[in-house]
C-alpha cells in the first residue's frame, strides 16, 4: 500500500512552484501535547545507558546529540500534531522545541544543521487530497531551545528537498498547481529572507524538465534534473552550478543509472528503468565531486563513480546513505535474514575512491543495523534492533562523538 501511495504521488508531480512568502511566523507554544507510550534506550558507543526517548522518534544526529520528531497517524487520520525534540546526549537532557499542528508529512531526509540550528521541511495539510498544503521551513535553535517557522509555499510538495550552500539554505520544491514550474529558493538564516534563484518553466513543447534533487559541496551546487518527453521520463541529468546559480556543466546519468537499475530484483527492462527515473528522490549527494549517491522512493539505490560511469557496489544489495549534515557514510540495510555477523554490520566511507569499513560493534543482541546519521561536528547516531524482524524486537540508539 505504501509503495502504491508513493507511486500515485509521483504522478502528481508538476514541474512548478509559485513564489513563497518567506514570512517568519511566531514561535510555537513550548508545551508537549502527548507523552511517550514506550521508550527506546539511548546508549554510548560502549553500550553504557545515557537515557531513553520516545520509541516513535524519527531521529537524526546533531552536534548536541539527537534531534527527533514524534509524528503518528491513526488509520483514519491524514494529519496529526508533530512534536520536535532535542536529546542532549552528553548530559541526558531532553528539550522540547514545539509542535507543528496539522502536519501531513516531514521530509526528514532534508534535515540540515547550520550554525547550531537545525532546519527541516514539513507540510501542513493532507498530502493525499486536492487541497493546497503549506510547505514550512522549520527552524530549531539548539542553544536557545526554541522553534520558529517560515512559510515557503502555499502549494507545497511532500518530497521537497534542501541543502546548505555558502551559508544559505537552498530549497527545491514542485508547486502543486496546474501550471507546471519548478523553483529553487535561497533562504538567508541571518536576514530571514527567502528568494527565488532558479526557475524551470514549461517550454510548451514536447520536451520539458523537472527537478528531482539538490545538494552542494564547498565549491558547487548540484541539481538532479529529469528530462521528460511527451510526459514520460526520458533522461536523468546532473547539472553543476556556480555560486551565482549559473550552469557550469551538464552530464547525462542514463548509462550509469540503467546499468545499476537493471541489476536490481524487480526491474525487468527499459520501461521499468524509465519509471524508476520518474520516482521522487529521497537521497542525493555528491561526494568529493565525483561520487554520487542516489536513492528514490521506488527500488533504486545507487553509489556510482561519475568519472568511470560505473557502480561502486555491483551486487543487488540495499545500501542507504546516512542522514545528517556530516560527511556521508553508506550502510547495508539489514532485514535480519543472514546469520553472518560480517554480512550484517556493514558501514562504509569513501576515501579517495576507496571503500573503507567503519568499525562498530553493538554491545548486546540488538545487533541489526537500521539507521545511521552523522552531524557536522562528528556526532554519530546508529539505530539497531534485535535479530528477528518478525518480532518487532527491541531497539537501541547508540550515540557518540567521533575522535
Amino acid at each position: 500500500m505504501r509503495r502504491l501511495i508513493l507511486i500515485l504521488l509521483s504522478f502528481l508531480i508538476v514541474i512548478s512552484l509559485t513564489a513563497g512568502c518567506g514570512k517568519k511566523d511566531k514561535p510555537v507554544e513550548n508545551r508537549p501535547m502527548f507523552e511517550p507510550s514506550g521508550y527506546i534506550d539511548v546508549l554510548d558507543k560502549n553500550g553504557t545507558p545515557i537515557g531513553k526517548i520516545d520509541d516513535r522518534a524519527a531521529c537524526t544526529a546533531c552536534d548536541e546529540g539527537i534531534f527527533y520528531s514524534v509524528f503518528e497517524l491513526s488509520e483514519t487520520q491524514s494529519t496529526a500534531p508533530a512534536q520536535y525534540h532535542l536529546f542532549r546526549a552528553f548530559n541526558g537532557e531532553d528539550i522540547f522545541f514545539g509542535t507543528l499542528e496539522d502536519q501531513g508529512y516531514e521530509a526528514m531526509f532534508s534535515r540540515t544543521e547550520l550554525d547550531a540550528k537545525i532546519y527541516t521541511l514539513a507540510l501542513s495539510g493532507n498530502p493525499f487530497d486536492d487541497s493546497p498544503d503549506t510547505l514550512w521551513l522549520l527552524c530549531f535553535d539548539c542553544k536557545a531551545g526554541t522553534m520558529s517557522r517560515h512559510a515557503v509555499s502555499k502549494y507545497g510538495f511532500p518530497y521537497a528537498s534542501m541543502t546548505e550552500y555558502g551559508g544559505k539554505l537552498i530549497i527545491m520544491n514542485h508547486e502543486m498547481t496546474a501550471k507546471k514550474r519548478d523553483k529553487l529558493y535561497e533562504f538567508d538564516p541571518q536576514s530571514g529572507k527567502l528568494s527565488v534563484v532558479r526557475s524551470i518553466d514549461p517550454t510548451g513543447e514536447k520536451t520539458d524538465f523537472s527537478l528531482r534533487g539538490v545538494c552542494a559541496d564547498k565549491n558547487n551546487l548540484y541539481l538532479l534534473k529529469l528530462r521528460v518527453i511527451s510526459d514520460q521520463p526520458a533522461e536523468l541529468i546532473l547539472e553543476t552550478c556556480d555560486k551565482q546559480y549559473n550552469t557550469v556543466s551538464e552530464v547525462s546519468l542514463n548509462e550509469l543509472y540503467a546499468s545499476t537499475a537493471l541489476k536490481i530484483n524487480g526491474i525487468l527492462g527499459e520501461v521499468d528503468v524509465k519509471n524508476e527515473m520518474g520516482m521522487p528522490v529521497s537521497g542525493f549527494e555528491i561526494v568529493d565531486g565525483k561520487y554520487m549517491f542516489y536513492e528514490n522512493f521506488g527500488l533504486v539505490r545507487m553509489i556510482g563513480n561519475l568519472e568511470t560511469r560505473k557502480s561502486i557496489f555491483r551486487r543487488d544489495d540495499l545500501y542507504s546513505m546516512s542522514l545528517g549534515s556530516g560527511r556521508p557514510v553508506f550502510y547495508k540495510i539489514d532485514f535480519g535474514f543472514s546469520d553472518d555477523e560480517g554480512e550484517r554490520l556493514q558501514i562504509f566511507t569513501l576515501g579517495d575512491g576507496e571503500v573503507e569499513n567503519v568499525s562498530f560493534t553493538p554491545a548486546d543482541n540488538r545487533n541489526l543495523l537500521r539507521e545511521v546519521s552523522i552531524s557536522p561536528a562528528g556526532t554519530w547516531v546508529v539505530r539497531t534492533a534485535e535479530k528477528d524482524p518478525r518480532s518487532g524486537g527491541a531497539q537501541a540508539l547508540y550515540v557518540w562523538k567521533a575522535q
